[in-house]
């Protein structure tokens, strides 16, 4: 038993041909953050599928990903994967996951350059760093990678990202009112001392990763 997979935002586009399939694996349990009409059918059956909340809100991401980790500890699981509700792994879960298993490092957190659209963290490194910030639904994960670095675990390998899919930023664009994100920065900044640039960030390492790649966008899964 190696990780669970889950959607970084909530699931507001139909389900892109070969991203759930993708996903598929017995070894992994998958935590859905609400989930689009086009996605119930796909849902349905697959036991290997666990939603976040029964009514399917929109709980926001920094929650959903830590019920994740939540759930990894029950189950005694040492990695979560997250990745976006576009992301195809190119070489499904499982062997991405094998690869995470037999190369990458528990006390680091493993990813694509600085953004959560595919990304792989030990569940003691969720533990150290104290888990996701819950009050910082847009910022989260920069106020994540802060702390972990000020813990000293630095990002370790990168992964590639084949392309974006632009129906989901555009979705996730027009469903944040401007209103959150002026408040959610203000949070940040307030508590950072200055504004949420993930460009600041220290950048992965480039470590090989084979093929074992993620991708969004069309024609790479």
């Amino acid at each position: 038993m190696t990780s669970l997979v889950l959607t970084t935002c909530p699931v507001i586009i139909p389900p892109r041909e070969g991203v759930v399939e993708s996903w598929t694996h017995h070894h992994h349990h998958v935590v859905v953050n609400g989930a689009h009409d086009h996605w119930t059918p796909i849902l349905q059956g697959r036991g290997w599928l666990t939603h976040t909340d029964p009514a399917r809100r929109n709980l926001g991401c920094p929650t959903s990903w830590n019920l994740a980790f939540i759930e990894a500890s029950r189950r005694a699981y040492r990695w979560v994967i997250i990745l976006s509700q576009s992301t195809a792994l190119a070489a499904g879960t499982a062997e991405f996951a094998n690869w995470i298993e037999r190369r990458a490092p528990a006390d680091r957190i493993v990813q694509t350059s600085f953004h959560f659209h595919c990304i792989a963290i030990p569940v003691a490194v969720w533990r150290r760093v104290g888990g996701f910030d819950e009050s910082l639904p847009i910022f989260a994960d920069i106020d994540f990678y802060r702390r972990a670095e000020l813990a000293g675990i630095p990002p370790y390998g990168r992964l590639t990202l084949a392309g974006l899919d632009e129906r989901c930023a555009a979705a996730r664009a027009g469903a944040i009112p401007e209103s959150l994100y002026d408040l959610d920065a203000e949070r940040y900044a307030t508590k950072w001392g200055g504004p949420a640039r993930a460009e600041t960030l220290t950048q992965p390492r480039w470590e090989p990763v084979a093929t074992h790649h993620c991708g969004t966008g069309r024609g790479d899964a």
